[in-house]
C-alpha cells in the first residue's frame, strides 16, 4: 500500500486521514488513507478463498471472527472518545461514527 499525496486528500483533517507532508507519508494508516476496518474485507477474504490461500485465509477470518465477538469493531475506544470501526494497523482508533453491516457476511 501507498500513502494518500496530500493534493490528492479532499479532508487534511488528521481525523480523516490527512496529513501535514505532501506525501501523505505522515497519514498513513488513518481512516481511509491506509487504515484498518471490517468494510469492504469481505472481498479480500474472497479474494484469498478464490486465490486457494487457506492457511492465511483461515488465519484471516478467526482474527475477525475472534474481535468480533470481543466487540473490537464497535464502540468507543478508551483514548480519544473515537470509536473502533477505523484503526490504525497498531490499533489506534480513527473513527468513522458507523458500524458496517459487512460484518454479517462473516456470520
Amino acid at each position: 500500500m501507498i500513502s494518500i499525496r496530500r493534493e490528492d486528500y479532499t479532508h487534511h483533517d488528521p481525523r480523516w486521514g490527512g496529513g501535514d507532508k505532501e506525501d501523505g507519508s505522515d497519514a498513513f494508516q488513518r481512516y481511509e488513507n491506509g487504515g484498518a476496518s471490517l468494510n469492504w474485507s469481505y472481498f479480500t477474504v474472497k479474494a484469498f478463498e478464490k486465490a486457494g490461500l487457506h492457511e492465511p485465509l483461515q488465519q484471516i477470518t478467526d482474527g475477525i471472527l475472534a474481535a468480533i465477538n470481543t466487540g473490537d469493531f464497535q464502540g468507543s475506544c478508551e483514548k480519544g472518545g473515537m470509536t473502533k470501526d477505523w484503526k490504525s494497523w497498531h490499533g489506534e482508533c480513527w473513527d468513522m461514527r458507523v458500524f458496517y453491516a459487512t460484518v454479517i457476511w462473516y456470520y
